[in-house]
């Protein structure tokens, strides 16, 4: 019988700018992440089989938010003021945080290194429906805590 598994309500998203939080993200309707790796095959001759190995390229990923406060648009301005190389925000490192909480187990966290973003669409859908921002997203590094 499977455990207890981690629903969407177990996870937060925070950013950081060169170690400051600007946004904790609550309102995140759906997310996702990708560990890139590219499968590279070798045949030799004399060898009866292929020989494989992987690359590393970087990670890519998107989520979703439900527009409750002004924190979204903190981090459009950051996004957009290292695209445009604003002087004092050509260095800026945005970092992702996804807190995981597993039930009966210890909290992980999965940070996402030096992102960077592409077009971040903002959509005002119909008058009883919620606005909402998609940010996606690449980077080169992670860890796990």
């Amino acid at each position: 019988m499977p455990g207890i598994r981690v629903k969407g309500q177990e996870v937060e998203i925070r950013i950081t700018q060169n170690g400051a939080q600007i946004a904790a993200l609550n309102n995140v309707k759906d997310g996702d992440f990708e560990f890139k790796l590219k499968k590279l095959q070798e045949g030799f001759l004399g060898a009866t089989t292929d020989e494989y190995d992987e690359v590393f390229e970087g990670m890519d990923g998107k989520f979703t938010i439900q527009m409750s406060d002004a924190a979204s648009f903190d981090l459009v301005k950051a996004i957009v003021d290292r695209a445009r190389r604003v002087a004092g925000a050509i260095n800026t490192r945005i970092n992702i945080a996804a807190n995981i909480r597993f039930p009966g187990a210890p909290q992980r966290r999965v940070y996402l290194m030096n992102c960077f973003f592409g077009a971040v669409p903002t959509n005002m859908p119909a008058r009883d429906q919620y606005m909402t921002q998609t940010f996606e997203f690449s980077c080169s590094d992670f860890n796990f805590a």
